[in-house]
């Protein structure tokens, strides 16, 4: 968790510790404390302001906790908003014990009990309170949202809690409405005290500039806030879809260096967008010809909006930008990428953003060609697997053993990436020069179309065309969609065919994916559900009139491929 300085251990286990400045850690000490509830006392009305302190302790935080607030003080129009962040946090909660097979302690009501508490804690300053998708993304990043850890359910955050140690403070959390609210607390004092919970992000420092480090040669993991914002995307995305979105507007933030701005066109137009008067579509549109005049207004707007909308700016804005594109401002057209580009691929809207982004960036002067996958030795005993670029992030699957040979897809900040969220330190790995090169050559594929689908649809999404050995299993993949297009009459998007190995990898796909051989296609039918899909795919396939296959259910679109015999499964 944030800034507990302590000793921890390396990454490779046969490697003497020396390390006294690791900050974030996910193996937790079991207490002996039986949970009860924190005592309160009188309730005092006043107002706090954040420590001033050297860092954040528990002493402080405790005091405060046991300081209760006057509930009686919010309006209903913030009893509301608390009750959905409340039910946003607990369908995500819920999705994660269906999904994983867990079962979490921690609920929706711990974090609007920790929000709610922080809130009027700092004289109903919402700028203090951690936005609920940032609470859940830190929560399933250091204990899988408190299924991993013996001391999870109460201190889901890892609070004090390192490889080889534990905070004596740990033991005196006594319930998981403690742990939460210590995490808020810590967060209000330490990371909110110098700017708003929307800042956060963009750099993810603490009041002493101290950042998630590394190692303590100083090495800093600059990639925790953009792994975080992807998450808090993935799950907003996840809880608006399911009954979670929030309809009431946030209680207005405090902010003590507010200055009056001049009037500008920018700010007009956002003004409408942020009373309701226009939809995000309106609002891109009519930022469109301002791209070039006011470059540092616009930049302003995609900071006021909520993260999980900025993407949504950026996609409408390239949309509709058409050859005004190109007279964009220089950071303008950065940050549009930018958002563009924290788009998981698991959304439905994926390939869309990619096509938009590549636009961009072909206007920037194109991305950097990324170097091709290299291999490694493992030189350590064993080497632990993370789930970031970092030991601050928690373990992610078994230590590699010694001698193991891995494939490195992306190094950063002396860490290699393996896989999909996948890490390990570069210090433990002795690289290996490679013979042969990759054969796949970026571009277009030359595959001939079929009446309504093109070639690049089915290359892979890193930009790789579809190698030549696979162009009949593209044309068959072809002939069996359009028969399934003439069957339900409407047309079909393809979010994933092609795979490279490399990509196929990232993305966290099976080793015998038929995606690899060009064989697969993750579909969308315009105006029909996967279910539908499935049931129509599952109808042509035992009819003969489609290929037997591979036919899988997932909740935003349907797997189909030709492998010839018959498999099945619902991940929906």
């Amino acid at each position: 968790m944030p800034d507990q300085i302590m000793k921890t251990q390396n990454e490779g286990a046969n490697t003497q510790n020396k390390s006294k400045s690791q900050v974030v850690h996910n193996q937790t000490i079991k207490t002996n404390q039986t949970p009860h509830k924190a005592k309160r006392g009188a309730v005092i009305q006043r107002k706090t302001t954040p420590s001033k302190t050297e860092k954040w302790t528990f002493s402080q935080f405790e005091k405060a906790y046991n300081t209760p607030v006057d509930q009686s003080e919010l309006t209903t129009e913030e009893k509301k908003y608390f009750e959905e962040y409340e039910k946003r946090a607990q369908v995500y909660l819920d999705r994660a014990g269906s999904k994983w097979g867990g079962k979490t302690k921690i609920t929706g009501s711990m974090f609007a009990n920790a929000a709610r508490w922080s809130y009027l804690h700092y004289g109903k300053d919402m700028s203090k309170v951690v936005p609920v998708e940032f609470a859940l993304a830190q929560a399933q990043f250091e204990s899988h949202l408190g299924m991993t850890g013996r001391s999870a359910s109460k201190n889901p955050f890892n609070i004090g809690e390192y490889n080889n140690s534990t905070a004596s403070f740990v033991s005196k959390v006594k319930d998981g409405d403690m742990g939460v609210a210590m995490y808020y607390h810590l967060m209000a004092e330490d990371y909110l005290s110098a700017r708003t919970s929307d800042e956060l992000l963009e750099n993810f420092v603490n009041e002493r500039g101290s950042r998630y480090q590394v190692d303590d040669g100083g090495v800093s993991d600059k990639s925790y806030e953009a792994d975080v914002k992807k998450q808090m995307g993935f799950i907003g995305r996840y809880a608006d879809k399911n009954g979670a979105k929030f309809t009431t507007t946030t209680p207005d933030k405090k902010t003590t260096t507010a200055k009056k701005t001049t009037s500008n066109p920018v700010e007009t137009v956002y003004k409408k967008y942020s009373s309701g008067k226009i939809d995000m579509i309106a609002l891109g549109t009519a930022l469109v010809p301002l791209a070039k005049s006011h470059a540092s207004h616009i930049l302003q707007v995609f900071d006021k909006l909520p993260w999980l909308h900025r993407d949504n700016l950026a996609y409408v804005m390239t949309n509709h930008g058409g050859s005004a594109l190109a007279s964009f401002d220089k950071k303008v057209l950065q940050r549009i990428s930018d958002e563009l580009d924290a788009v998981p691929w698991i959304s439905r809207t994926y390939t869309a953003t990619q096509i938009q982004k590549k636009k961009v960036d072909a206007l920037l002067g194109g991305q950097k060609k990324q170097p091709s996958s290299k291999k490694g030795i493992v030189t350590a005993s064993s080497l632990n697997v993370r789930k970031g670029a970092g030991a601050n992030f928690g373990k992610n699957g078994k230590a590699i053993k010694n001698g193991a040979e891995i494939t490195i897809l992306e190094t950063k900040n002396g860490w290699h990436r393996i896989g999909d969220h996948r890490w390990v330190s570069a210090k433990y790995v002795s690289l290996v020069k490679t013979e042969e090169k990759d054969k796949n050559t970026k571009g277009k594929s030359s595959v001939p179309t079929s009446t309504n689908f093109k070639a690049s649809e089915f290359d892979c999404h890193d930009g790789t065309a579809v190698p030549p050995e696979y162009y009949p299993n593209v044309q068959n993949l072809m002939k069996q969609l359009e028969i399934l297009r003439t069957e339900m009459g409407a047309s079909i998007a393809i979010n994933s065919s092609y795979r490279t190995p490399s990509h196929n990898k990232a993305v966290g796909g099976k080793a015998n994916s038929q995606h690899l051989y060009a064989k697969a296609a993750d579909i969308v039918v315009k105006g029909y559900t996967p279910k539908q899909v499935h049931t129509k795919i599952e109808a042509l396939t035992k009819a003969g009139k489609m290929t037997q296959g591979g036919l899988g259910l997932y909740k935003t679109f349907v797997h189909y491929d030709i492998r010839g015999t018959k498999a099945r499964w619902d991940l929906s």
